[in-house]
């Protein structure tokens, strides 16, 4: 009866030998990095989504979006909407409270906001109402808001190719990625009232704090390939 040549086995358990050191440790380091994640704050220049609170009209949350951008004490936050459904952000609100409690005003910010736009978009600070409707039941409480001048749905932001950013100066020593972090945590929330949906509707959106399962659902998928590599090399020759 034949048997396989000595150097046709000894070649084939080197390969797999090799592959196994390879690539093994490089798909357990990378399933590592992705859980890591869940424990991370989002960098600059992520992108925040939101939850509508009201549910007066149609849903436009996957069109709405702001940006957090700056670096150390400068802060930006840019506010975009993906239209589609009809509708135009008409005011900004912002809740930040003093870290680890209390009522005084934000220690977040020493100025601002002051604003750069398209074409089309024009807001003032301070917004009317106050405070974001129907935030109350949330315990939103502005610190800091921003309202598009009259007639507000018409310089609102309500076309695809429109973008409105709010500028900051942080009150030492607070960052941007400080700002980030209470992002993450719930602590520095941002609303928005958006009017001019279809039926002349109007709705209020807060920022969605992010779920660690956005973050390691790649990792997630990566398994079967960790246990196929797994099974493909782990055999005894």
């Amino acid at each position: 009866m034949a048997t396989e040549p000595t150097v046709s086995k000894t070649i084939s358990k080197h390969y797999e030998s090799s592959m196994k050191k390879y690539l093994i440790p490089k798909t357990v380091g990378l399933l590592a990095a992705v859980g890591l994640l869940a424990g991370v704050s989002m960098s600059a220049n992520a992108a925040w989504y939101w939850q509508n609170i009201t549910g007066n009209g149609t849903d436009i949350a996957s069109q709405l979006s702001m940006e957090v951008g700056g670096s150390g004490s400068a802060l930006t936050l840019t506010f975009k909407n993906n239209v589609g459904i009809a509708s135009s952000i008409t005011d900004i609100y912002i809740d930040a409270p003093p870290p680890g409690g209390g009522t005084s005003p934000s220690p977040y910010f020493t100025s601002g906001p002051t604003f750069t736009s398209s074409a089309g978009v024009n807001f003032t600070v301070g917004a009317a109402p106050p405070d974001l409707p129907g935030g109350g039941a949330f315990n939103f409480v502005a610190s800091s808001s921003a309202d598009s001048s009259a007639p507000p749905p018409q310089n609102g932001v309500n076309s695809a190719s429109e973008w409105l950013t709010l500028s900051f100066v942080l009150a030492a020593p607070t960052t941007v990625d400080d700002v980030i972090a209470a992002l993450n945590s719930g602590q520095f929330r941002v609303g928005l009232h958006i009017q001019a949906l279809p039926g002349g509707k109007s709705d209020s959106y807060m920022t969605v704090v992010p779920e660690p399962s956005t973050y390691i659902a790649g990792g997630l998928a990566l398994l079967p390939l960790l246990f196929g590599l797994r099974s493909r090399f782990g055999k005894k020759a």
